[in-house]
């Protein structure tokens, strides 16, 4: 990483305690600490943005991690299983991943998809008003 580049601490800080949890969860459950586990957890934990599947597998391969795309599937159902990530279902077939550790309320805000556009919009349901 060139040195310009600097990282965030808390960034930081958050991604070693996800490690943490996440090394605590494999074990419990009797599963395999691997290192494409861990360097899918390091992507999602680098960036707050929504994603699906397909976005973090192109995310991988660009950055030269060698993992399968049933890597991906099953880490992230381990990861939603352990909390760590929340997955968002839109129909059947459409699921839209992030994070969830540090969150006190993962129902505060609401997702709407805009199929039209391929977009997901989020806010927080707090500030909803109806105007009829």
């Amino acid at each position: 990483m060139p040195a310009s580049i600097k990282k965030d601490p808390q960034v930081e800080k958050t991604k070693q305690q996800v490690r943490e949890l996440f090394t605590t969860y494999l074990e419990q459950n009797q599963q395999r600490k691997t290192p494409e586990r861990y360097a899918i957890l390091d992507e999602i934990y680098s960036s707050k943005a929504h994603f699906d599947v397909d976005e973090l597998f192109v995310k991988m391969k660009s950055r030269n991690y060698h993992v399968s795309r049933a890597t991906v599937y099953n880490t992230l159902d381990l990861l939603v299983e352990s909390g760590l990530v929340k997955r968002h279902q839109f129909g059947q077939n459409t699921s839209h991943y992030e994070q969830a550790f540090g969150y006190k309320n993962l129902e505060y805000h609401s997702l709407t998809l805009a199929i039209p556009y391929k977009m997901i919009v989020q806010w927080p349901q707090l500030s909803l008003i109806l105007i009829v």
